[in-house]
């Protein structure tokens, strides 16, 4: 990552086509790329697409003259700076969904904000699902998104559920993809994520461990918050982090409340009339089975205090909240053989996968931090460097030290999985990328850090 720093004079990207386009009643295309001043694209782990914002300068009566009325077409397609030599760039469809606003700066000039989202959303929306799949949960997610949405889907080979047999219930394909989605996990009971990229045209559906063991993409050069670092041209060590916000983190009332922490769940088939019974304790069922794995060998500090009592009894112990699921009712059941259906498994283990993965997404944003940095080092080419991969923050500890050498604070500092982002596009002399990232983690170093623990090439 040998970016330079916000101040120089070379431009981060060129907008080079924005392309706007309907087919209403007689095909009207126009490059419009001269009209935008601004433009915001937003991505999230936990959705299958991304969605835009723009500044539309209109001084040329173009809206009108077009009759914008929602559902027109924007093919962008952007240079980033490190690519431009070889020629790479990115290129993505959007649907505009509505005009948030405009306003006039004098009486000839008016600027219209427009939000739109990735294609895909509109097509889902024209489209009803009642359809019946016999496969494994994630070739179900990856056939739907191929067949009506004509989309590629990279995907985890981890899945622990195995064949299920389902009626998609009336359904949009994006629904009734994440529908099936939150239905898998690994072997390890870690929830999967699907979701979509601005550099990419694939669907990802990758399991959480996957995902956490990635290396960071700045391994080398963590995103680094020191107040004077910030006003200076990045080193080789370290790249500034512009401003941060860590706000309303640690709330472990809701995590308890929404039976995340400790609580009683049953499982009932309406079928046998049978109901299925298990006592989940997020200590004993999630980190104390955790602790050995792998993905955690470095950071084994969980985002939960598991040594907190009331009245001398752990809060983990706690039943705080019973939940009833109707999961079977022998719909696919023939003479001996019986196929699962989707909220359906064979036994309490295989239950406890599922509960474990959703409190872990729930643990994953328990204390998230979003930093500001220069957007640049996530768009470079058509490789993903932005949500589902792990970037290293640090931060120094807040102790005054005669030496001047602080440590770093691990309560901030480590790895981190890009959760969500929101990268502002400005074109101006020169063009300038700035990404709010949102950074989440279930755990963190146990141990007393240095600085130079951060620059280790491991």
């Amino acid at each position: 990552m040998a970016e330079d720093n916000l101040r120089d004079t070379q431009d981060d990207f060129e907008l080079v086509e924005l392309i706007y386009s309907t087919n209403r009643e007689t095909n009207i295309v126009h490059n419009i790329v001269h009209f935008v001043t601004d433009f915001e694209i937003f991505e999230h782990i936990d959705k299958p697409f991304i969605s835009m914002q723009l500044a539309l300068v209109d001084t040329m009566n173009f809206v009108q003259s077009v009759d914008l009325q929602g559902g027109e077409s924007l093919k962008m397609t952007i240079q980033s700076r490190e690519t431009k030599g070889e020629g790479a760039s990115i290129t993505k469809n959007f649907i505009i969904d509505k005009i948030i606003k405009s306003q006039r700066s004098d009486d000839k000039t008016e600027v219209f904000y427009l939000h739109c989202f990735e294609d895909i959303v509109l097509k889902s929306s024209l489209i009803n699902v009642n359809r019946f799949y016999n496969d494994k949960p994630t070739n179900i997610v990856a056939n739907i998104m191929n067949e009506y949405l004509n989309k590629g889907t990279t995907k985890s080979l981890d899945e622990f559920q195995s064949n299920m047999q389902v009626v998609i219930p009336n359904m949009h394909p994006i629904d009734a993809a994440s529908w099936i989605k939150n239905r898998i996990t690994s072997i390890d009971g870690l929830p999967y994520y699907l979701y979509s990229t601005f550099s990419n045209n694939n669907m990802f559906l990758i399991d959480l461990g996957q995902l956490l063991t990635r290396d960071p993409i700045n391994k080398n050069a963590p995103f680094t918050y020191i107040k004077v670092l910030s006003q200076q041209q990045k080193t080789d060590n370290f790249v500034p982090i512009l401003s941060y916000k860590h706000e309303n983190v640690d709330d472990i009332l809701s995590l308890i409340r929404n039976g995340h922490v400790g609580s009683n769940y049953n499982f009932l088939n309406t079928l046998t009339g049978r109901n299925t019974s298990c006592a989940f304790d997020v200590k004993a069922d999630v980190f104390d089975q955790l602790k050995d794995n792998a993905i955690f060998k470095k950071q084994k500090r969980y985002n939960y205090g598991s040594g907190e009592k009331v009245d001398d009894k752990p809060l983990s112990e706690y039943q705080s909240k019973t939940i009833t699921r109707i999961t079977g009712n022998g719909a696919y059941r023939m003479a001996h053989v019986s196929v699962r259906s989707a909220d359906e498994e064979h036994d309490i283990s295989s239950y406890k996968k599922r509960i474990t993965g959703n409190a872990l997404k729930s643990f994953m944003t328990k204390a998230p931090i979003t930093i500001s940095v220069q957007g640049r080092p996530f768009f470079r080419g058509v490789g993903d460097y932005s949500i589902g991969n792990v970037i290293r923050l640090l931060f120094l500890d807040s102790q005054r030290k005669e030496d001047a050498h602080n440590g770093a604070d691990h309560k901030k500092s480590g790895d981190y999985l890009m959760y969500a982002a929101k990268h502002s596009f400005s074109i101006r002399n020169p063009n300038r990328i700035v990404s709010d990232v949102l950074c989440a983690r279930i755990s963190m170093q146990d141990k007393d850090l240095s600085v130079g623990d951060f620059m280790k090439n491991v």
